[in-house]
Formats: structure tokens, sequence, C-alpha cells
């Protein structure tokens, strides 16, 4: 495990967004020679509690990577924990309590490129969300400027970017997150905040 960084292509709506996979699959093995894709995917659900106290549902929002087995990251009332597997099954059997309000599966695919790994998976209708991982160091602060000038070499020169920015109200701190070492938890939540920024669910 490395340090990741998660971004959003937009400005899709007139592509066909299958096209746009090939055009950045034929970018990526034709630029890096024999590289062999890999299908990957996420599931993300959103659960809603149905007893709230308050009038206000409380959310819990639960996402797993198919290349992390066993593995469930969850944000709730800005604490990000993760947990077996099993706590989904648990959540979604708890139905007095918790109702799934959304059930999303974000398919893609996977690249080897020396020191890095690409993902991407299909956005729908939003574009296509790319994960950029450099493996050698797990030091955010140190990952920061090879990573941009990695996602800058591989982007297409007139891609409309969204990229997940740590500051302000997406801190690591504010959800009990290390700023100083880099888990696979940190991707989760980079995903979260895209989702909820850009209405990904």
């Amino acid at each position: 495990m490395g340090v990741t960084r998660v971004l959003l292509i937009k400005g899709l709506k007139d592509t066909n967004v299958a096209q746009y996979f090939l055009t950045f699959h034929e970018r990526i093995t034709s630029q890096f020679s024999n590289r062999q894709s890999k299908a990957w995917h996420i599931l993300t659900k959103l659960f809603r509690d149905k007893n709230s106290a308050t009038g206000i549902p409380k959310l819990i929002h639960s996402l797993v990577f198919s290349n992390d087995v066993g593995k469930v990251y969850c944000l709730a009332d800005d604490v990000m924990i993760e947990a077996e597997h099993e706590l989904e099954t648990i959540l979604s059997k708890l139905k007095n309590l918790w109702s799934v309000k959304q059930d999303v599966k974000f398919e893609g695919y996977s690249y080897n490129i020396g020191d890095f790994i690409v993902r991407t998976v299909d956005a729908r209708h939003k574009g296509m969300l790319v994960e950029v991982e450099y493996l050698p160091t797990t030091y955010p602060h140190a990952a920061s400027s090879i990573l941009s000038d990695f996602i800058d070499l591989i982007m297409p020169k007139d891609a409309d970017i969204v990229r997940w920015d740590e500051k302000g109200d997406n801190s690591y701190k504010k959800v009990g997150l290390s700023e100083e070492t880099f888990t696979r938890i940190h991707t989760a939540y980079q995903y979260m905040t895209l989702f909820k920024s850009e209405s990904l669910l």
C-alpha cells in the first residue's frame, strides 16, 4: 500500500463512456508498453437510520474495494472506521434500525505501471473516476508532487478534472485519520468525499 490520489474526469455527457474508457486504456497501454489491465470494482452502500430521535436520519456510508478482500470502510458522524466485511451484513440484517438507501457498484480496470497503479471506474453519467497510487512510500507529503506530475502525464490535456483536495472540510484530521501515514482508509475517504461533492450517488 502506498499513497493514492483520487480524481474525477468530467465532461463526458456528449461522449460514450465505454468509448472513453477504451481511449484511456489505449492511451495507458501505448504510453507504457506491455501494461496489462485487470478488472476491479468498488461497492458502496448508504445506510439510513430509521429511528432517529432528532427527526434527521443518520447515515452510514460504506465502501468495499475488490482488491481489499474482507475489509469495509465506513463514514459515520464525521468518523472513518475500518472493519471486517461482516459489518455490512449485520447492518443489512437490522432492517428495523437501518435501511439501505443506495447500493451502487462502480466497475473498471487497474494498470500496474512501475512504481504506480492506476485504477479507473465508470462513474456513470458523471464521467470516470481515476485513482493513482504511488507505491514506494506511505508518507503523503513525500508523494504529493510525484503523484501530481504523474497524473499530469497520463491525463488527456483537455480533460475537465476534479481533484480531491485534503484542505478545509475534507481534511483527514476532521475524520480522525493520520496526516502523516497513509493507509487504504484514506483512499476510501477520498472516494466518499468525491461521491458527495459531485453527487455521484
